[in-house]
């Protein structure tokens, strides 16, 4: 390793390979298990990095590409067999305000790459259903029941609301009053 000026890093193999910066701050590879740590010595993911630094950050990642279709990242999960794949999970705790994310122009597109409002569903139902497969928009309470929305792809066409069982009732206005 080269050393310049007052700035050096130290290789160590403690049954990792490790590298360490006078400052602060490390880079870690574990033998036994391939995870790789950066700003941790005992890092429990395949990537795991640890930032305390005030007003930091832990990622950056920035594509500047001119032409084509360009990905700031790209996070997938694919396991056969698996009970539950989950894509991207964001948290944000501890904080006095929280945002687990934060779009730049505000609006969220679920399968549309072009929202045009606070959020755009992009989806395909059926005909009026009580099913809630069948539905573009789920909603559920602490209950049972569930709030679905969906605009149908089949004649007569149109949007539509409904519960998921025949025998709950739809209620517009639950305290009463004109409804329009």
């Amino acid at each position: 390793l080269q050393n310049i000026g007052s700035t050096f890093a130290t290789v160590a193999r403690r049954g990792n390979f490790e590298i360490f910066h006078n400052t602060g701050g490390n880079l870690t590879l574990q033998r036994s298990n391939g995870n790789v740590g950066i700003g941790t010595d005992s890092p429990d993911y395949k990537l795991h990095i640890l930032d305390s630094v005030s007003n930091g950050r832990a990622i950056l990642a920035v594509q500047t590409g001119t032409s084509g279709t360009n990905y700031g990242g790209v996070f997938a999960a694919e396991g056969n067999g698996g009970t539950k794949n989950i894509g991207l999970y964001a948290n944000a705790q501890g904080a006095t305000t929280n945002y687990a994310a934060i779009f730049n122009n505000g609006n969220v597109g679920i399968g549309d790459d072009t929202p045009t409002s606070k959020l755009t569903i992009l989806g395909t139902s059926t005909a009026a259903s009580n099913t809630p497969s069948n539905a573009i928009v789920d909603i559920q309470g602490t209950s049972t029941a569930h709030l679905l929305m969906g605009v149908a792809n089949v004649s007569p066409y149109g949007a539509w609301i409904n519960t998921d069982a025949t025998g709950q009732p739809l209620i517009l206005q639950g305290t009463g009053g004109n409804v329009g």
